[in-house]
């Protein structure tokens, strides 16, 4: 359920990187996508040949959730935390995180192999991430759930896109699975979000708009529910490709 929010839909020269100018308007007319005027990949055909699946292919499940928590985060919560993300990355999952260094994000970082840290922009915290651009979209969604986002500085709009690039993929693409998160009064939902929800409370109105699953560890039961679910999923049948 998404509560009646809508996010944008952005297309074409929109999606272009906002670096898009001067020295790429020379060649810009002849800009072609890499598959006009030929027979798209991924659509059928192909002469009634069976389809053969190389043999280099990776069928690992890409199974990403986003991790968040309001500073000052408890430290028997903090160890929760730890506890769930290796957990979490022996089960093949991915960990987004927002490359703060310090608290649960960098606790986090350090104990998982698979993850994604999404930054706001290059060198943040002088960390390296491939994941560093901000699409027009994740402003565009970020702008939705804060009230005041025209008057703030571009850094922090940067910032606030951020937190929509966590919830929906880096090129807003890949919604994360479920988000793990804390706030001091246990929010989960966009009706929910207070003045106490603090920073975290914008990301986690996104994914409760976008209808992802949010276990915050500030409210009672979210650890029980977390593994309900995580077992449910374990009892999943595969589909076949």
């Amino acid at each position: 359920m998404n509560n009646g929010t809508t996010f944008p839909s952005f297309s074409g020269q929109d999606e272009r990187p906002s670096s898009w100018g001067t020295q790429n308007q020379q060649s810009e007319q002849g800009f072609k996508k890499p598959w006009s005027g030929e027979k798209k990949p991924w659509s059928g055909g192909g002469g009634g040949k069976p389809f053969v699946r190389p043999p280099e292919t990776d069928m690992t499940l890409y199974k990403p959730y986003a991790v968040m928590a309001n500073n000052g985060t408890p430290a028997p919560i903090l160890e929760r935390f730890l506890e769930i993300a290796k957990r979490l990355d022996a089960l093949g999952y991915t960990a987004r995180v927002g490359g703060n260094n310090d608290g649960v994000d960098q606790l986090v970082e350090d104990a998982v192999s698979k993850k994604e840290v999404i930054l706001p922009w290059r060198n943040f915290n002088e960390k390296d991430s491939k994941l560093t651009f901000t699409l027009e979209r994740a402003k565009a969604v970020a702008k939705q759930f804060h009230p005041v986002y025209d008057t703030m500085s571009d850094p922090v709009k940067t910032f606030l896109a951020r937190n929509a690039r966590l919830i929906m993929g880096d090129k807003m693409v890949n919604p994360a699975l479920f988000v793990l998160c804390w706030t001091e009064d246990g929010v989960e939902t966009c009706r929910e979000r207070n003045s106490r929800s603090g920073f975290s409370g914008h990301p986690i109105a996104i994914a409760s708009a976008a209808g992802i699953q949010v276990f915050n560890l500030g409210k009672p039961g979210s650890y029980e529910r977390l593994n309900m679910y995580l077992e449910e999923r374990r009892n999943e049948q595969p589909v076949n490709p």
